[in-house]
């Protein structure tokens, strides 16, 4: 019992000195990366859609914290929900009606601004993993939502994302600023190449208070509708 007890002391002192020999170095760096979104819309009847993930960060690994950093960047980030739907009488452009299906999608593009804090465990020289979590903020640059027939005999619709004519009723509806909480898991190897997978949460209402109270005084209620996302990034570290 006493071998085993002196084994194991022996085995906890060495897995410690490896450990703080496989601590990521203090300072800057900076990380690239590009990957996609499997994003939707909370409380809306749209299914999730893919879209591109690309952009870069700053990461400062703090003095004598054993692998805590911190990070923040910049990405361009696509977003939205698409799904399809079936019209027993649209519209057609001869002035008949016609029975066709149709796909309704949404398709915001936002420039955000993540601000993580994290940690980092090296397993040995070359792998290390980590995991970080912290806010964003995010701005509304461009996108479109786009109503798109099957039937050639009906005209397709679509519309600015953040324009006056979000959902055909004149107005800007959709307002642009957003923000929310999300959280990165990870692995890199030889201190560059990274793999990640994230999630976000939006905390904001993307309905416009004006928006909202018109549809109110047209007899309807709007449930609140966040975005949420799903991300796969490769990263590189220069």
């Amino acid at each position: 019992m006493k071998k085993l007890f002196m084994l194991a002391l022996v085995a906890i002192f060495a897995g410690n000195a490896m450990a703080l020999e496989n601590v990521p170095k203090t300072g800057l760096t900076w990380i690239g990366y590009v990957g996609m979104n499997a994003s939707g819309l909370s409380n809306s009847v749209l299914n999730g859609k893919a879209g591109l993930n690309v952009g870069f960060k700053g990461e400062y690994v703090l003095p004598n914290a054993y692998g805590t950093y911190i990070n923040a960047g910049v990405n361009w980030s696509m977003k939205g929900g698409k799904k399809e739907f079936f019209d027993p009488s649209a519209s057609a452009i001869d002035g008949t009606s016609v029975a066709t299906k149709y796909t309704v999608k949404y398709a915001p593009s936002y420039l955000e601004i993540p601000i993580h804090v994290g940690f980092r465990y090296n397993i040995n020289t070359k792998f290390g993993v980590y995991g970080e979590l912290g806010p964003y903020f995010a701005i509304g640059v461009t996108g479109k939502g786009k109503c798109k027939y099957d039937n050639d005999l009906v005209k397709d619709e679509s519309f600015m994302f953040f324009g006056k004519n979000f959902d055909f009723d004149n107005m800007k509806g959709i307002q642009r600023f957003d923000c929310g909480f999300g959280f990165r898991v990870g692995a890199e190897y030889n201190n560059q190449y990274s793999l990640n997978l994230g999630y976000d949460w939006g905390f904001t209402d993307m309905f416009t208070d004006k928006y909202r109270t018109a549809y109110a005084i047209g007899g309807g209620s709007l449930p609140k509708m966040k975005n949420h996302n799903l991300s796969i990034t490769f990263g590189y570290r220069f």
